[in-house]
């Protein structure tokens, strides 16, 4: 686990891969008085007692919804200034309004115009403030936040607390990386990661893919709540399998499983059949709506005098915007395995040996067997809860390892093999790291 200061805001669980080391930066909101983008201040999120609480604020706070909108918005075409405010009116026109904007591909003209939009200006925080992040590069990532719906004013507690950002240089052939940030929702300050990605393009081998989203989602696994997003350039056999063998919920396919849901290639003039390279992938949220945005053309581009009619419209991107409505998923009361049932008597009795230095959420050992399946862990702790404690789980082998777990036995194939009498073998407890970095090992 690496970690830059102290405190939950200023020092996120993350899992400290060698290949991916993160690099810190701050959130920037417009200063009228001074007409320039500004470093917003750092805060601390504030938790609410529900006891105190008038009806209506119970009710405004609960399991607030993450609106999201992401898209390509294509570095490589003409009039990206032009292009970029026809993309601004469909985000501005949607309902309900989103509260967070992913975008990749941000030519540097793009982000000028970001950054100088009235509307941007009022109603949103930034990653970048200024042009000066590109370093050589073509393009960029950008994460804008709704005033509306964050703030850093612990005083706020309707709003979910702005946390830290950072940006992740996991292994790209292209020296690309994923924009994470961290923000805190009400009305218990949960821990929900934010993950905008453009993933390495194009069918070549060794694909880059495979790792980049495994490190992105055991990021989102230190969090215990999360979502990626973006362009996630599935263009090769392998790609389709990646979310879900990552422990990722596709949201579309969770939502229109019948759907293609294409986000590039509609228009014929590529030289590649349509894809749906566009996703959004959640840990421990629900997504409740999806839709495709299309985007328009530009008939006519160009400031003032300069502006002239297009012989050839020119779309807004090659790919198509996504929006999804997400919230915190409500834990599922499922029945427990018989064995963790005796697992947890045992974690209890070892608990009392070491005079309670043990502490550990009980629902992590709730386990889904079945014969069609493989045991799966279905829940995993927020960070809050076990950011400062040692966590002990168990570790069931189904022909391959597993999700968490603490020994090794002999393979199980189907849930009548875990036997009581197997439990002596397989429970050997055994500290995972505190802040709840689940992962297959």
């Amino acid at each position: 686990m690496t970690s830059s200061a102290e405190g939950p805001m200023q020092s996120p669980p993350l899992p400290g891969d060698a290949d991916a080391p993160p690099t810190f930066q701050e959130w920037y909101s417009f200063d009228a008085l001074a007409n320039c983008w500004s470093l917003l201040p750092s805060s601390t999120p504030v938790t609410c007692d529900e006891s105190t609480m008038p009806a209506s604020d119970k009710a405004k706070l609960k399991n607030p919804a993450l609106n999201l909108v992401t898209w390509n918005v294509d570095a490589f075409a003409k009039f990206p200034d032009d292009r970029m405010a026809g993309i601004i009116s469909t985000i501005r026109s949607q309902t309900p309004p989103p509260n967070i904007l992913f975008f990749q591909e941000i030519p540097k003209a793009a982000l000028f115009y970001l950054l100088n939009d009235p509307w941007i200006r009022e109603n949103w925080y930034s990653n970048e403030g200024n042009l000066s992040n590109y370093g050589g590069h073509v393009f960029m990532t950008v994460i804008l936040l709704s005033k509306l719906s964050f703030g850093r004013d612990s005083q706020e507690p309707d709003k979910a607390c702005i946390g830290p950002v950072w940006r992740v240089k996991y292994p790209s052939k292209f020296e690309r990386d994923a924009l994470c940030c961290d923000v805190f929702m009400p009305p218990f300050a949960t821990r929900v990661r934010l993950v905008n990605v453009h993933l390495d393009s194009l069918a070549l081998q060794p694909s880059r893919r495979p790792r980049q989203l495994a490190i992105v989602a055991n990021s989102l696994r230190c969090a215990g709540h999360g979502f990626v997003a973006g362009d996630f350039n599935p263009v090769l056999p392998e790609d389709d399998s990646l979310v879900a063998a990552n422990g990722l919920v596709d949201v579309w396919n969770e939502l229109h499983p019948d759907e293609p849901g294409f986000t590039w290639g509609l228009d014929g003039r590529e030289p590649f059949p349509p894809g749906r390279l566009d996703k959004v992938a959640v840990l421990g949220l629900k997504g409740q709506e999806m839709d495709i945005l299309r985007p328009g053309a530009l008939e006519s581009a160009g400031q003032g005098l300069l502006r002239r009619q297009l012989d050839t419209p020119v779309p807004w991107s090659d790919h198509s915007g996504l929006k999804c409505c997400l919230r915190l998923a409500e834990e599922p009361l499922l029945p427990a395995h018989p064995l963790v049932e005796r697992v947890r008597l045992q974690l209890d009795a070892y608990d009392k040996a070491r005079n309670g230095r043990l502490q550990y959420p009980q629902y992590i050992l709730s386990i889904n067997a079945s014969n069609k399946h493989p045991p799966q862990l279905l829940h995993t702790p927020p960070a809050s809860d076990v950011h400062d404690a040692h966590v002990y789980v168990i570790r069931l082998f189904v022909r391959t390892t597993w999700l968490i777990v603490v020994s090794y036995c002999r393979e199980h194939e189907r849930e009548s093999d875990l036997t009581e009498q197997s439990l002596p073998k397989m429970v050997v407890v055994t500290p995972v790291p505190p802040y709840g970095l689940w992962k297959c090992l």
